[in-house]
């Protein structure tokens, strides 16, 4: 296969959030939603559903993790972030912001033929679609309540690359029905890369749940030079900002969504 189709060191991070305490929410629903949250991590991916029923000394411990009014709570303490069990480089990174959790998944494991491959070496761009489902596993298919977002990141191999079409070819491995003329927001230059955006709002902002039909991607690709290093440490250096202004736009989506459902339903009952 041709370096023009393929992608050095691809990492695809996911970023979600959940509520972790509503205006007003009764004892039993913020335990609730502690345990929905941490049974990404703790549940059984390949179980039934009686699997992601959490120990309650589990949850327990994890509930002395939180601060009420804290910016920012590292939750799993001097440990920082839980490394995935299966043979991959991944982890996931859980954090407190105020009456939010919010939850960083990262991999970058490939296979091929069940043996791992070095990932800093040239991959084609479909193995983007296998490290998705990986995390998706990792996280027993569960969505963010409030909101989430993708990040892809990767240094092209060949100076002959078109970074437009590269987006292009991996934005096809990681949404439904793609079409970029209908989710393509913006592209520009940030950090020495070229990042694109993409946005498939809800079609109806008024229907309960809505926020989980929103999709939101970024294509975050860097050129052949600088060295994949330097390129390493300038993401990893600004995760702690991503994470936080991912949760501000998240959350604004979410509370525009919830305002719209109550609006809904006051004017069909005056219809």
């Amino acid at each position: 296969m041709s370096d023009l189709n393929k992608i050095v060191y691809p990492n695809l991070d996911l970023f979600l959030y959940d509520l972790r305490e509503g205006l007003g929410q009764d004892p039993e629903i913020i335990d609730h939603n502690r345990e929905r949250f941490w049974q990404r991590i703790y549940g059984h991916p390949e179980g039934d559903e009686s699997d992601l029923i959490l120990e309650p000394t589990l949850l327990a411990k994890l509930k002395q993790a939180e601060r009420s009014e804290s910016r920012l709570v590292e939750l799993l303490g001097a440990d920082v972030v839980k490394n995935f069990e299966r043979p991959l480089e991944g982890y996931y990174y859980p954090i407190q912001i105020g009456n939010t959790y919010a939850l960083q998944v990262n991999c970058s494991g490939v296979y091929a033929d069940g043996i791992r491959q070095s990932n800093h070496s040239p991959q084609p761009i479909t193995n983007i679609k296998n490290i998705q489902r990986e995390i998706l596993a990792h996280i027993n298919h569960q969505p963010g309540a409030i909101g989430q977002t993708w990040i892809l990141w990767g240094q092209l191999c060949d100076r002959d690359q078109d970074p437009t079409q590269i987006a292009l070819e991996c934005y096809k491995q990681l949404v439904s029905q793609p079409d970029w003329s209908r989710d393509f927001q913006a592209q520009g230059k940030v950090l020495g890369g070229t990042l694109f955006e993409f946005w498939r709002p809800p079609a109806n902002w008024s229907e309960p749940e809505a926020i989980k039909h929103n999709h939101h991607l970024l294509i975050w690709l860097f050129p052949k030079k600088p060295s994949l290093d330097s390129i390493i440490d300038t993401i990893t250096g600004i995760y702690i900002d991503l994470i936080y202004l991912l949760y501000y736009r998240n959350k604004i989506l979410w509370a525009y969504g919830e305002i719209n459902t109550p609006l809904a339903e006051l004017k069909a009952d005056l219809v």
